[in-house]
């Protein structure tokens, strides 16, 4: 795949074909080539704003680069372009969570909730907004059935242990933070020394 896409970064640059760039970073973008996938698909969105889902997957390659306000002004375009659009739905609501605006996220994470109520981290998310809201209850309810459907997911249980003890729960919060340590741990020991 990584020839091919540099073969489609040859045939974008040669041709000037917003098309190719984003065929290249789409590769890029799935195989975690970030920084590659962010400069092919900047050079599309010069080319062509119109390509349906390219502003969203430029915003995520900007959002895992760390430009953050740089991939909330894609996600913003891409919403405008299509209201309905999952992936920037999710992220961008994430994004706000993060930065503390409640009010912002919350119909941005419901929406991506109602498309794709499944989708394991859509249930964290809106777990969050339950937890931000006071409904811990609601919450940890979400939370213990995506930990069910998700064992070895580290974040959802240390959402989890939190909202334990939000609840009065301390042993049960206890318990999940033993599993955090333990898959901190699995997670050190599959992670290759440099």
């Amino acid at each position: 795949t990584d020839e091919g896409a540099q073969r489609m970064e040859k045939l974008a640059a040669a041709t000037h074909s917003a098309d190719a760039w984003v065929l290249a970073g789409a590769t890029r973008l799935a195989r975690g080539k970030m920084e590659e996938a962010r400069t092919d698909l900047d050079a599309a969105l010069k080319l062509n704003t119109s390509i349906p889902g390219l502003y969203t997957m430029d915003a995520e390659a900007h959002y895992a680069m760390g430009e953050a306000d740089k991939a909330i002004q894609g996600y913003e375009a891409g919403l405008k372009a299509n209201p309905m659009d999952f992936t920037a739905n999710l992220d961008l609501g994430d994004i706000l969570l993060d930065k503390g605006d409640l009010e912002g996220a919350r119909p941005l994470l419901e929406l991506a909730y109602q498309l794709q109520p499944g989708f394991p981290r859509a249930r964290l998310e809106m777990a969050k907004v339950k937890e931000m809201s006071g409904n811990f209850a609601e919450a940890a309810s979400m939370l213990e059935a995506l930990v069910k459907a998700e064992p070895s997911w580290l974040a959802a249980h240390w959402e989890l242990s939190s909202i334990y003890f939000k609840l009065n729960r301390q042993d049960d919060g206890k318990r999940e933070r033993e599993i955090v340590k333990k898959l901190q741990v699995e997670q050190r020991e599959k992670t290759p020394q440099q």
